[in-house]
């Protein structure tokens, strides 16, 4: 595990961040004007820092725009069967890579396979539990004028763009059937929601507006397409 990243958290595996796009201007643009309550956050995380002591611009690019690789769990020995006098040969690990658009999870195991050999441990096995793809759709999409405006006319508040999502998503099935659809995610999630969590909450209101929110904008594109309005309006 300890040959994977770097004290600066770098990922080590060979020709990792071959494929990495880079951010764009307007990508950049957006994660410097995105509010991030990163002492809140800190605080309700107890943590004294983020890795690395990042902060500011800098801790929202790792967060939305790096790769990461995560150690999700070790076991080793024998730990179940009761009193034992032997020394055990077995460990186990299950890591965790989370990519970025252009990389591919399959190369990323043969990368991973690669480098445990080149360091060694060629008795080690890796086997790969499931993976996705990552996919990217332009922040500068003609969409976007219709999202901020519904946006505006549902919430009376100007819409916040994150560049990227984070997690994985059905965006690849998407992309593979229509190779030139965007794909954007607008939804009621909130800042102390849980994702994932035992106590996973959403906030009835927020639910109701992002409902209006999606009828408003798909209004919104059959007026743009010619359409009367009528049928979104049934």
């Amino acid at each position: 595990m300890s040959t994977l990243k770097g004290p600066d958290e770098r990922i080590a595996v060979e020709g990792f961040y071959e494929d990495v796009i880079p951010p764009s201007e307007e990508e950049l643009k957006l994660l410097e004007q995105l509010p991030y309550e990163e002492e809140k956050i800190r605080k309700n995380l107890e943590l004294k820092e983020f890795l690395c002591n990042a902060t500011g611009n800098e801790l929202k690019k790792r967060i939305y725009l790096e790769p990461t690789l995560s150690v999700c769990g070790l076991e080793a020995g024998e730990l179940y069967q009761g009193p034992r006098g032997i020394v055990p040969h077995r460990a186990w690990a299950r890591i965790s890579f989370y990519l970025v658009a252009n990389q591919n999870p399959v190369k990323i195991g043969r990368q991973l396979r690669n480098h445990l050999d080149s360091h060694g441990f060629e008795d080690v096995e890796v086997q790969m539990l499931g993976y996705s793809y990552p996919v990217k759709t332009s922040v500068n999409i003609p969409e976007r004028n219709m999202l901020e405006k519904t946006a505006r006319q549902v919430y009376k508040k100007t819409l916040v763009i994150e560049p990227t999502q984070l997690g994985a998503g059905p965006a690849i099935a998407i992309r593979r059937a229509w190779a030139d659809m965007p794909v954007v995610g607008i939804g009621p999630g909130n800042s102390s929601g849980n994702h994932h969590a035992p106590d996973e909450n959403l906030i009835m209101e927020d639910y109701l507006l992002s409902i209006k929110h999606m009828i408003a904008f798909l209004f919104e594109m059959g007026e743009e397409n010619g359409n009367d309005g009528k049928t979104f309006g049934k």
